[in-house]
């Protein structure tokens, strides 16, 4: 094999790979819930609130591990994946008024807080509960709990 058809080789399998992550990543969104979410909700400033870096969540049915960042203000919840996986996830920023029905269920290791988002539901968002809390202390003090 001459060294031309080796570059070749590697530049298909580069092609390969970073068409497939785009993919990847336009289905995660589409098929899960942060696509119904983005349009409902989309981020119309700049993020601002207290951040929570590389957060776990469940949105839908969509697991996002270690990827998204909160940032969480007496308004609502900012929601954005870093970078790798931004392609077809556009910010989110949900509304308190949109967040109902808080709930903890019983795990074993890593305390998580599930709460739904719009009237009617379009999906269940899971996060850390110390994340859930810092939205449940804004929605209790601004008395719209």
């Amino acid at each position: 094999m001459g060294s031309w058809e080796g570059e070749f080789l590697v530049s298909a399998a580069v092609l390969l790979l970073l068409t497939f992550w785009c993919l990847a990543s336009i289905g995660l969104a589409t098929l899960g819930s942060w696509n119904n979410i983005a349009q409902r909700y989309p981020a119309r400033g700049r993020a601002y609130g207290r951040r929570y870096l590389l957060e776990s969540a469940r949105i839908g049915s969509t697991i996002y591990p270690n990827c998204v960042t909160v940032h969480v203000c007496r308004e609502g919840l900012f929601l954005n994946v870093i970078g790798p996986l931004r392609l077809g996830h556009p910010p989110i920023f949900i509304p308190a008024a949109a967040m109902h029905h808080y709930r903890t269920p019983k795990t074993w290791l890593v305390r998580r807080s599930v709460f739904d988002i719009g009237w009617p539901r379009i999906c269940t968002v899971r996060l850390r509960r110390s994340v859930v809390q810092a939205i449940e202390g804004f929605a209790i003090g601004s008395g719209s709990a």
